[in-house]
């Protein structure tokens, strides 16, 4: 119980983030891959779905952003976003998390008298998983 809860109170948003880290991107996989199986769901549903991006992947997708909100900020006003993009670059890596609609929707039809919940507690889980694997990747250190 206080390895979880040291790792807990250790666990902070790094803003300064680096491409040079002490761990294998297989230790990474597959701590997200435990994560994304062990974290509980309501009806044990396991709608949450994750992608980790790393080396040109992961460059792309920064990459893609960039160009994306350029077509939609104010070029005036692009500056600090630019910044903030450049700081999330500079990582490792990405981890992206989604939920799988139709994971959703098939337990909406098994269970009607709880369907309006589904999507809510699709989106705690979700919430819960990445709580988990930002605890976990950061107690790798």
């Amino acid at each position: 119980m206080r390895c979880f809860q040291e790792a807990v109170s250790n666990r902070r948003t790094n803003y300064e983030l680096g491409k040079n880290i002490d761990v294998l991107p297989s230790q990474i996989v597959a701590v997200v891959e435990k994560m994304t199986r062990e974290v509980p769901s309501a009806f044990n549903m396991q709608s949450a779905r994750v992608i980790v991006a790393m080396g040109d992947k992961h460059d792309t997708i920064w990459q893609d952003t960039k160009d994306a909100l350029k077509k939609v900020v104010p070029a005036d006003k692009f500056a600090p976003t630019e910044k903030k993009l450049a700081g999330f670059a500079a990582a490792y890596g990405t981890i992206l998390y989604f939920d799988e609609t139709e994971t959703i929707k098939a337990m909406q039809k098994q269970f009607a008298l709880y369907a309006d919940n589904f999507p809510i507690w699709a989106q705690q889980a979700n919430g819960m998983l990445q709580f988990a694997i930002w605890t976990a990747l950061t107690n790798m250190g």
